[in-house]
């Protein structure tokens, strides 16, 4: 028994042990996962923040070139627009696609200017537009045209979001855990599985009210699969997204469920032992009482 009780204090402090490594490993990857999407974010506003210097104050119509070649040499640049202040009218555009290249696309908010003109840069929600090609998924960023301290332009960058999951790979998160990034809305703007097939979706219900109660700690939640995992979180100074890497369930309980197992049948043999021993004990000395009373 006591050799039992001692065994069960062991599995308990062994399984605490598993799952504070596993919550330290869980942090490690997240915050390398909010490094790995912010990196590409902050390239992306430094290189905007270069085109804004140097847009011309008069004939912005022949930085189109510029602009143009901007978006040929990056892939995930879906399109680039400069619009005047404060009418927000187009002054210049560069797309990969036609969808893009319209002038009806929606200016930015009133109050998206404002934090752009204030903070140097403004960073946009997942935006999904209609068209003739089917579903258009971009996120856009922007910084402001500043001239002798007064922001005479806006420079809007539209981005393709599938970035940001590669970001989550590149991040070395291993293949069975899963990470996502999520906006301000709560959508899914990369993932490191099957993001063709969640960008754009909601975060799940048990994941959601964690990140609205202002969670900080680690939890069990549901991935999109169905899947309960051991998630952690970290919200982005920059983006102001959350960051969310989840680890199956199964992995963090593995080493305590096999400990549990073998402690079992360690215990099962033991108690088995015992009883074999002590039948046998009770037999000889049965034996013994019996020769005794026969003597």
């Amino acid at each position: 028994l006591p050799l039992l009780v001692f065994a069960v204090i062991m599995v308990a402090l062994f399984d605490r042990e598993q799952e504070r490594i596993a919550e330290r490993l869980l942090q490690q990857y997240t915050f390398g996962c909010l490094q790995a999407v912010d990196r590409y974010v902050a390239a992306d506003l430094k290189a905007m923040h270069a085109l804004a210097h140097a847009t011309p104050t008069e004939a912005p119509e022949a930085f189109f070139l510029e602009l143009r070649r901007v978006v040929a040499a990056d892939p995930h640049w879906l399109s680039v627009r400069l619009r005047s202040l404060p009418e927000q009218k187009t002054l210049a555009v560069a797309s990969r696609l036609p969808a893009l290249q319209s002038s009806s696309i929606e200016p930015l908010s009133q109050s998206a200017v404002a934090t752009a003109i204030e903070r140097g840069v403004w960073i946009g929600n997942l935006e999904t537009m209609e068209g003739p090609e089917g579903s258009l998924r971009f996120v856009r960023l922007a910084v402001p045209v500043v001239r002798s301290g007064t922001a005479v332009g806006i420079l809007t960058a539209f981005i393709k979001p599938t970035i940001y999951s590669q970001a989550l790979r590149e991040s070395g998160i291993p293949q069975d855990w899963t990470g996502a990034v999520l906006d301000r809305d709560l959508l899914i703007v990369g993932r490191s599985r099957a993001p063709e097939d969640f960008v754009g979706a909601s975060a799940t219900e048990s994941l959601r009210e964690e990140i609205q109660s202002g969670s900080d700690r680690f939890f069990f939640s549901r991935n999109q699969e169905g899947a309960r995992v051991y998630t952690s979180l970290y919200t982005s100074p920059l983006t102001g997204w959350v960051i969310a890497v989840g680890v199956p369930s199964a992995i963090v309980r593995a080493p305590a469920v096999r400990t549990v197992f073998a402690v079992g049948i360690g215990a099962f043999g033991a108690v088995a032992l015992a009883a074999l021993m002590g039948t046998v004990l009770a037999r000889t000395f049965a034996s013994r009482n019996r020769a005794e009373r026969r003597l």
